[in-house]
Order: C-alpha cells, then sequence, then structure tokens
C-alpha cells in the first residue's frame, strides 16, 4: 500500500444524507439568512453553547461582519474555494456553500452530526465535503483535544 492510499484510508470522509452519529440524541435546526444567502444551521443548546448556538439563537449571528466580508470574497472570484478547518457547525461552510466548493473538516462527532444534518436540510452536499478528522502538525493515530469545559463537548 502506498503512503497515499494509507493516508487517504485514515480520512473520515462524511456522507451528510447517511451520517449517523449514534450518539442518540436530538437537536433543533433553525434558518438563518446572511449577505443575502438563506440556509439551515442546526444548533447545540444555548446552555450548552454559549457562544456560537446562543448567538444564533438570539437572532444574531456569530462573526456575521466577518463572514460577510468573507462571502463577498467568494462572490468577486468564484473561483475561490473554502477549506474550513474546525467548522464547528458550519457557521462558514454552510452560507459559503451556498456559492463555491467547500471542504469542511470537523474532529467533534456531536458537531459534525450537525454540520452533517445542515448540509442534508440545505441541499448542498454536492458542493460540500465533510471530513471528520482532527488536523495536528504531528504525524499520530491518538489525539487529545483541549476542550472548554464550560461550553459545549462536555462529555
Amino acid at each position: 500500500m502506498s503512503l497515499v492510499q494509507a493516508e487517504t484510508r485514515l480520512l473520515k470522509v462524511v456522507q451528510a444524507g447517511s451520517f449517523n452519529a449514534s450518539l442518540n440524541q436530538t437537536f433543533d435546526c433553525v434558518t438563518k439568512q446572511l449577505d443575502g444567502l438563506e440556509f439551515p444551521i442546526c444548533v447545540y443548546p444555548p446552555d450548552d453553547d454559549i457562544y456560537v448556538s446562543a448567538s444564533l439563537l438570539r437572532g444574531s449571528y456569530f462573526e456575521r461582519e466577518e463572514i460577510t466580508r468573507f462571502l463577498r470574497l467568494l462572490r468577486v472570484d468564484r473561483r475561490l474555494q473554502l477549506v474550513d478547518v474546525g467548522a464547528n457547525i458550519g457557521l462558514y461552510s454552510l452560507p459559503a456553500a451556498r456559492l463555491t466548493q467547500v471542504l469542511a473538516v470537523e474532529p467533534n462527532q456531536r458537531s459534525m452530526a450537525r454540520l452533517a444534518k445542515a448540509v442534508e436540510l440545505g441541499s448542498v452536499g454536492s458542493n460540500v465535503t465533510l471530513v471528520q478528522n482532527a488536523l495536528s502538525d504531528v504525524r499520530t493515530s491518538q489525539i487529545n483535544m483541549l476542550i472548554d469545559g464550560t461550553n459545549t463537548c462536555r462529555d
């Protein structure tokens, strides 16, 4: 087996419509509008995600100005694509998928489940490749992620 084949085998590409997180949980999805684009986004309960999901559920959009500027760049040059490392629930990936191809990388299974569901609901699966992996500057099969114990992913 070549190095490329071995590396590809380790990549966990997720099919949005068939992703089953096996988490026995349900979650809410809301429709958001940003810079003229409408898309679903699936959120955590606001007590679990006091930053991103709570902002979305309050009617705001976390990092709205930054993402809006980024979307305008995608409109100016249609050749641009997005690689969203640490995609979380898709703040950047979901609106960008309305404009271009997106590679969304997210290691957390709970966040990936939400992102995959939103991709399916938004019918943008042809524009989004989901990869459930962590990225590092060190090659290893074992990784310990640091997680904010006061916010999502406390399990």
